[in-house]
């Protein structure tokens, strides 16, 4: 790119969500994304599906209307139901949780649900949504000093920078199936 990169390896947060996802036993994995959904997102299924893949399991992606249930269960009816889904982001994953609820299923009892970005609601959903924090100030902050030295010095070379994204364990993703992982 001619242009200065400040962000998250999306890749590597994939791989980190999975692999929590599949050390609590789950399988077959969908990943709901728009079809063309931008990089970003698709490093997230690529990253994801290393691992679902390395662990002899399966990664399907799709797009859903997360709030229509009838979609839904047609979802968690099919075979191979899937034991866990990821969002693209966490606003998807809420509205999953909610529809997931109507249709009697319960999280993570029944299904695994997990989102990107850490959103502020997140911690408050029943239950707490398991995420991939996604740094937004620290973004801004290093995005901002990329810029002023570029105002500095336009003709730098192009720099990126990844930052850290963390993964936040909460109670959707914990299986009562499976011994709880060390975090």
């Amino acid at each position: 790119s001619k242009y200065d990169i400040v962000g998250i390896n999306n890749a590597e947060a994939g791989r980190r969500l999975a692999q929590h996802i599949v050390n609590q036993g789950a399988r077959e994995v969908l990943f709901l994304a728009d079809p063309h959904s931008d990089y970003s997102v698709q490093n997230r299924i690529e990253g994801a599906r290393a691992v679902v893949e390395t662990e002899k399991g399966r990664l399907r992606e799709r797009s859903l209307d997360v709030g229509n249930a009838t979609l839904v269960k047609g979802i968690l009816t099919r075979r191979p139901r899937p034991q866990a889904i990821i969002c693209r982001n966490d606003h998807q994953a809420a509205h999953l949780l909610v529809t997931l609820r109507s249709l009697g299923k319960q999280v993570p009892e029944d299904l695994l649900v997990a989102g990107f970005n850490d959103v502020d609601y997140a911690s408050i959903l029943s239950p707490g949504l398991t995420t991939i924090h996604l740094p937004c100030e620290d973004i801004a902050r290093q995005a901002f000093a990329f810029l002023r030295e570029r105002i500095g010095n336009p003709g730098m070379p192009t720099r990126e920078c990844y930052l850290s994204a963390p993964l936040v364990v909460r109670s959707s993703t914990v299986s009562p199936k499976v011994k709880k992982e060390k975090i």
